[in-house]
């Protein structure tokens, strides 16, 4: 007779620690330099100064990386006994490497942001914060149109909002829901955290959300407008990179589109949807940023400085 096939019990530490080491070993084999001894017991020192029980074995550090890392990943590790130096034979394709980064900060970085959103989400619903995710999320997964719960302003009587939920996306300090209300056309996004319940309905949609890149492209903050505004600023030198930098995830990328004048000055050039919130944020340049167009935006400029000359004189 046979008899069933005994169910294997998976050790969540053990796992957690395979994974961080073969993500370190990946990192340290995209060393730059070129330079030293890599190989399995180099590996093993440099990977037991990570872990809390005995060092590891350069067997062990092999294992995982021609089961784990070559075989199951395929990644292309030059690896032969008494070669002194292994090595990445080849870059890594983007999407991979991507997610691998994603892990390996996951280990190695304090995401100050995460542990904001995680603080929020546990202090206001410590009993059903992770089962409004998992509804939302499978909810996208499904395709399933749902009824959110949403407490704007914090007065303890929420808004009913039919939606059709697409992803989950942190953006600054925030988690938010990217979906489309039910009746409209636009793409909004609601902040988790004032999510106080949601329910699934039995209605589905067949549409393919965009991406989220794609949804935020032409946006510099969570807010994504209707209208895309073409950006010219006169900038300084001194704040050039700083505003390549701030802008930099918007497509086509901020960039100056001119060599600086006698002054020290560049025109610097981007398309953003979220006008008041680029604003605002040029607002902290002063003098050292002037903005050229569009005209709505120097309007609101002006705008701005007026209500804080009332306030401040």
């Amino acid at each position: 007779m046979h008899k069933p096939e005994k169910e294997r019990i998976i050790d969540p530490e053990a796992t957690y620690a395979v994974i961080r080491r073969c993500l370190h070993i990946i990192a340290l084999l995209q060393e730059p330099s070129g330079e030293g001894r890599i190989n399995a017991q180099v590996l093993a020192d440099i990977l037991s100064l990570d872990e809390e029980g005995e060092p590891l074995q350069g067997k062990s550090v092999s294992r995982y990386s021609k089961s784990y890392l070559m075989e199951k990943l395929g990644l292309d590790i030059g690896i032969s006994r008494g070669v002194p130096r292994w090595e990445m034979r080849t870059p890594i394709e983007d999407g991979l490497l991507r997610k691998l980064m994603g892990l390996y900060l996951d280990f190695i970085s304090i995401d100050y942001s995460r542990e904001i959103i995680t603080g929020t989400l546990a202090g206001k619903n410590p009993l059903h914060a992770m089962g409004i995710l998992a509804r939302l999320y499978f909810a996208s997964v499904e395709k399933r149109k749902a009824v959110i719960e949403y407490d704007k302003d914090g007065t303890g009587r929420p808004t009913e909002y039919r939606v059709r939920p697409y992803h989950l996306a942190i953006k600054d300090t925030e988690l938010y829901l990217i979906c489309r209300k039910e009746g409209s056309e636009a793409v909004r996004s609601f902040v988790v955290s004032k999510i106080a319940g949601v329910r699934t309905l039995p209605d589905f949609f067949g549409e393919e959300p965009a991406s989220v890149e794609d949804h935020y492209m032409h946006s510099f903050s969570a807010f994504v407008g209707d209208r895309l505004y073409s950006f010219e600023l006169d900038a300084e030198r001194s704040v050039t990179n700083t505003l390549m930098n701030v802008f930099g995830g918007l497509r086509p990328a901020c960039a100056p589109v001119n060599p600086e004048d006698e002054a020290g000055r560049h025109t610097v050039r981007f398309e953003a949807t979220d006008i008041r919130s680029v604003c605002k944020q040029l607002f902290f340049y002063g003098s050292r940023v002037k903005i050229l167009g569009p005209p709505e935006a120097v309007s609101l400029m002006r705008e701005m400085l007026d209500d804080c000359r009332g306030v401040y004189g």
